[in-house]
């Protein structure tokens, strides 16, 4: 599709005010998560979210087969943004919305749970356990954070080499974030950040061992991350409402922990709470750093750069254009200056001397 076409130019606008709604939706959510908000407002983020990534992924594959039509796969992937089309679409919706979207709204949360392995001696129950399968969408969802750059290749500039240039700094940035916090997530492996039901879980598990009666109500009077216990399917211990529950929480608020007979259903809102906070963090520093970039250090680089070499530019292939390059007396001895000086001095006059020329034989 030819982006100078009525409906090229329509396209390219939806898609600048489609990124600037995802940038707000991404944000959202990760508030909506530290600040607990109600569950239907989380779940319909969830499904915004799912959604946005379905269209960024068509986007992407769009691109993708009519840049093969005209044989410039490699170009459009390495040049021309294509990597980071990919990492902001299809990633993102396989393996962050769409399983989110599946636990919210099919899976009843139920089959994942996390084995303690203990002092009792507890054997793990199969590889997809909860709390692998939530922290591994908590790192792919980083990689949202790169739909932010998009957002920069859709500003306009009357400088073609504005945008790459520009651009270059906050690659750098965005991909020293999303390293970082890639990073993180995994080597910190829940022993700088995690669930604080992690104590309750121990607890139980030593006292399993010693002791066959348990009184839940005095062993566990004050531990709030601990939601209920269940034996043989049977609710034993409830600590709070199930309206309240269903009201509160969703599939990865929770996993479960089986210790001996019993199965407990822990609260792990405090480490979701923690990312997200550490994501917004991370989220604001690129958008301030993008905003900054965009505005003030574009301007600088038009100004001392494009504006300069697209002045002798002109005066090189335009044969009546002869405006010499205002050069600034506090940054004259900056190279760009330099030349434009030496176009100024030398050029300019030359040009004018070969224009009288043309204009007495004429």
């Amino acid at each position: 599709m030819n982006k100078y076409s009525n409906l090229g130019r329509f396209l390219e606008g939806l898609l600048f005010i489609l990124i600037i709604l995802v940038i707000f939706e991404t944000y959202g959510e990760e508030l909506a998560v530290f600040l607990n908000l109600n569950v239907e407002i989380r779940k319909l983020l969830l499904l915004a979210g799912f959604c946005f990534d379905v269209i960024f992924s068509i986007e992407f594959i769009s691109r993708l087969i009519m840049s093969g039509k005209r044989g410039g796969i490699g170009q459009y992937i390495s040049r021309e943004g294509g990597i980071i089309d990919f990492l902001a679409s299809l990633p993102l919706l396989v393996f962050s919305s769409g399983p989110l979207l599946f636990m919210t709204y099919l899976s009843d949360g139920t089959g994942f749970t996390l084995p303690v392995v203990g002092s009792v001696g507890l054997m793990a129950v199969g590889n997809l356990r909860f709390l692998k399968i939530v922290k591994t969408i908590r790192i792919i969802r980083i990689f949202r954070l790169i739909r932010a750059m998009k957002l920069f290749g859709k500003v306009k500039t009357r400088y073609l080499m504005t945008p790459r240039y520009v651009a270059a700094p906050i690659i750098i940035v965005i991909a020293i974030s999303v390293i970082a916090l890639f990073g993180f997530s995994f080597l910190e492996n829940e022993k700088i950040i995690q669930p604080k039901a992690e104590e309750v879980a121990r607890v139980l598990s030593a006292y399993v061992a010693m002791e066959d009666d348990i009184d839940f109500n005095l062993l566990f009077a004050d531990a709030d991350s601990l939601l209920m216990i269940q034996s043989d399917g049977n609710t034993i211990y409830r600590n709070i409402d199930r309206d309240i529950f269903e009201e509160r929480y969703l599939n990865d608020d929770y996993y479960n922990v089986e210790v001996g007979p019993y199965v407990l259903y822990l609260d792990n809102k405090d480490v979701k709470r923690t990312y997200a906070l550490i994501n917004m963090m991370v989220f604001d520093i690129i958008i301030a750093f993008i905003i900054i970039m965009t505005t003030l250090y574009r301007r600088y680089f038009n100004r001392h750069i494009a504006s300069p070499v697209n002045v002798m530019y002109k005066g090189f292939k335009t044969t009546d254009y002869s405006t010499p390059v205002r050069i600034q007396e506090n940054r004259k001895d900056f190279e760009m200056y330099q030349l434009a000086e030496q176009y100024n001095k030398k050029w300019l006059p030359i040009k004018r001397r070969i224009m009288e020329i043309k204009r007495e034989k004429e």
